[in-house]
């Protein structure tokens, strides 16, 4: 939920948002459909929040304690809502799995969906360069959370990453163990559980590599421009601010590290999403004359 009301993101608030889904016809409807009468929601002040700026707390000190339990109500409501939609947007199959699908029992090539090179940086990433040992599985992430060095983006500190990132998620009002989450306890072992050792300042969740072609720049603040780039840092593992890097040199040669990067391009693919799930409702944003013709 965060994104929505960071400044720097959506920039909006949970006020804002829940006002929208009440004074939105369509919204209003398929939010009662699903998660039942919808409580009311003042229409004034404009923003509200116990996060942000002076303009949100002064809204949010403003409301009253049934008020801030309807408006985060419907706020994580929202986010239920935008969770169930996100994982219909499923990777389909990209060259690479065409390839993987083809190969005979003796592992030997049979299909001609990936070029030479992309067939040697495959090799690599399953041999030497050793990728394959956090980019596994069928999404090729882990999620784990690995520091592998990467340079701290300009003028800012280095990442805690993991370390503080356990202890946010610990403290989130909108966590699995939280009173608005519709998990079981036995469901948020992860996040009981989850290690937060000293070993894990700097730690970035492993990401997938499905699309990545497509996600330029990389890293966890986007430090790196390109996959070539991205390649060569792993190639020389640099030790981080912090002294430590999980990852270790490579030693690959220039047309290793050329192929290695043709590889990355073989996982692209359009996704196996039903094409209706890929167009804005029809009648969304048609309702009253109040109603925001573009989305928050």
């Amino acid at each position: 939920m965060a994104p929505i009301e960071a400044r720097h993101e959506h920039n909006s608030s949970r006020l804002k948002i829940a006002q929208l889904i009440a004074s939105d016809e369509t919204y209003r409807s398929n939010y009662e459909k699903v998660f039942g009468a919808l409580p009311p929601i003042p229409v004034s002040p404009e923003n509200a929040s116990p996060l942000g700026d002076e303009e949100n707390l002064r809204g949010w000190d403003s409301l009253t304690d049934i008020q801030r339990t309807s408006v985060t109500t419907v706020f994580t409501n929202v986010g239920k809502a935008l969770a169930a939609y996100q994982r219909k947007l499923i990777p389909g199959q990209s060259r690479f799995d065409f390839y993987i699908n083809e190969l005979n029992e003796d592992g030997l090539k049979s299909s001609a969906h990936l070029t030479p090179d992309e067939v040697a940086g495959l090799e690599l990433f399953i041999g030497q360069a050793q990728c394959v040992s956090c980019h596994n599985g069928p999404l090729l992430t882990n999620h784990e959370f690995h520091n592998t060095g990467v340079l701290t983006i300009s003028g800012q500190l280095p990442a805690m990453g993991r370390y503080d990132g356990v202890r946010q998620a610990r403290e989130d009002p909108f966590n699995c163990l939280s009173a608005l989450s519709d998990a079981a306890q036995d469901d948020c072992l992860e996040l009981t559980f989850a290690q937060d050792s000293n070993d894990l300042v700097g730690a970035q969740k492993t990401p997938t590599l499905r699309n990545v072609a497509e996600t330029a720049p990389y890293m966890h603040g986007g430090q790196i421009e390109n996959l070539l780039e991205v390649v060569k840092h792993y190639n020389q593992a640099p030790t981080s601010l912090l002294s430590h890097n999980e990852a270790k040199p490579l030693d690959l040669k220039i047309s290793q590290i050329t192929q290695l990067e043709s590889l990355m391009y073989a996982f692209t693919a359009p996704l196996a999403t039903e094409p209706k799930w890929l167009r804005p409702p029809n009648s969304a944003y048609s309702g009253s004359a109040n109603t925001q013709t573009t989305p928050p």
